[in-house]
C-alpha cells in the first residue's frame, strides 16, 4: 500500500521497511520489490549489489518477474557482469 499509494499517501521509505521484513522471511514477491527499490533508490539508498542479491533470491524461488529481471541483468550487464549463458538460464522466455 505504501509503495503504490493505495488508500494512503505513497511512502517509499515505509514500503522499503515492510518489503524488507517480508523479504527476510523468504517472501519472493517482497524480495523482488525490495530489489527494485535498491535498484532505483526508492525509499533506501541505491545499491546495485543489493538489488541483484534480492532479485536473485526471488528468482531462485521461481518468481517469474524476478527471473525475467535477472535474465535482463545478465543480458545487458546491468547491475552485474554481462553473461549471456546466465541470461539464457534465468530468463523464462
Amino acid at each position: 500500500m505504501h509503495d503504490n499509494g493505495l488508500g494512503i499517501k505513497r511512502d517509499y521509505s515505509q514500503a522499503a521497511h515492510w518489503y524488507s521484513h517480508s523479504a527476510e522471511q523468504g517472501q519472493p514477491r517482497a524480495q523482488f520489490n525490495l530489489g527494485l527499490m535498491y535498484e532505483n533508490g526508492e525509499g533506501i539508498n541505491a545499491d546495485r549489489d543489493m538489488a541483484v542479491s534480492w532479485v536473485r533470491k526471488s528468482a531462485e524461488q521461481g518468481y517469474a518477474e524476478a527471473q525475467d529481471k535477472l535474465g535482463h541483468y545478465y543480458e545487458t550487464g546491468t547491475n552485474t557482469k554481462e553473461d549471456l549463458v546466465q541470461s539464457h538460464r534465468r530468463c523464462r522466455n
